[in-house]
């Protein structure tokens, strides 16, 4: 069943790459993934809307002989298939900052039809305090774009998402 692993990077799980022989087949993924985001504080930062945008992709596999010639062709699967884009949702996560633990059935219609069941969750992880140069602030003040992002000396961000 499984052709590639999970992957991430700073912003985008690709879970694993799975074959579907049969109508009704079901695949269970247990992919597990930790993103970390950074809000600034500033009033209503609770308040603070996500959205979370899952992509269904589909491969063909007839390029390489179909699904009995995958075995052979694992190596390079990736340069041999192209995956193109069947479908798209996007969920909004609502105060995430507060925390958020929601379960989220995905539901993909017409010819690539499947179900996906995910839990979301959230919590605040750390609280920060940055210190901004007098300059920065002037600069934004100001509206020039020298001022925006974070300062210079800021701390080092956490570090980036990993798959478990």
């Amino acid at each position: 069943h499984n052709i590639l692993p999970a992957v991430t990077n700073d912003t985008i799980l690709t879970t694993k790459t799975f074959t579907i022989r049969y109508c009704e087949e079901e695949v269970e993924l247990n992919d597990i993934c930790e993103f970390r985001i950074e809000f600034p504080v500033a009033p209503n930062y609770l308040e603070i809307n996500c959205i979370l945008e899952v992509q269904l992709h589909f491969g063909e596999l007839t390029k390489i002989g179909g699904v009995d010639k995958l075995p052979q062709n694992v190596a390079n699967v990736k340069e041999v298939i192209e995956f193109k884009l069947a479908s798209t949702q996007k969920i909004l996560l609502k105060g995430l900052a507060k925390g958020v633990s929601q379960y989220v059935r995905l539901q993909y219609d017409g010819a690539y039809y499947s179900v996906c069941n995910m839990t979301i969750n959230s919590t605040i992880f750390a609280y920060r305090y940055r210190i901004i140069p007098i300059e920065a602030v002037i600069a934004m003040k100001k509206g020039k774009p020298e001022g925006k992002g974070p300062p210079s000396n800021a701390p080092a961000l956490p570090p980036r998402p990993k798959t478990l």
